[in-house]
């Protein structure tokens, strides 16, 4: 066990900082799926989306076999989308563990009301893939706990400093 983490928590879980990795830990089964997903080599939102376009097809091949064009045309169209949402998000990663080496940099987003909560973007690349992996903050006190993650993760020198909107 590594020891001098930083921690705070997560929408559904916490993020641990220590002084060579980030290290996130997550509650349920998605988090276990999701673990187990990425030591395959597999991305969660790939699998997700893959297995969804699976159900379309299969739907659609029944809707074909009962002669109803109009549903087989419906999941038909459902597995293109899907199989595009699987292509759109590619790049997006659920790995536990991020080595600080890898981390090119963390970006801040601060919380719009009514469209997102207060999040930190990782992007980091693995192998020759340049990959990002969004953390959530949790809503209940969250300004104060958005402004003490905020300074944890400036204190690693990852952070990287705000863009001007325009």
């Amino acid at each position: 066990m590594q020891v001098n983490a930083k921690t705070f928590p997560l929408k559904s879980g916490s993020c641990h900082i220590y002084p060579d990795s980030i290290q996130i830990r997550g509650k349920g089964l998605t988090h276990f799926l999701s673990n187990l997903f990425s030591k395959w080599g597999f991305e969660r939102t790939v699998v997700f989306y893959g297995l969804l376009a699976l159900g379309f097809i299969a739907s659609s091949a029944l809707s074909i076999g009962i002669q109803n064009y109009f549903l087989a045309v419906f999941f038909g169209i459902a597995a293109l989308f899907s199989l595009r949402l699987a292509w759109i998000n590619r790049k997006v990663s659920f790995a536990p563990t991020i080595p600080k080496k890898q981390i090119e940099y963390i970006e801040y987003l601060p919380a719009i009301p009514g469209e997102r909560r207060n999040s930190f973007l990782i992007v980091y690349k693995s192998g020759e893939r340049l990959l990002h992996r969004n953390l959530v903050l949790p809503t209940r006190k969250g300004d104060m706990i958005a402004q003490s993650a905020y300074y944890m993760v400036k204190d690693t020198g990852l952070l990287k400093e705000e863009r001007p909107r325009s």
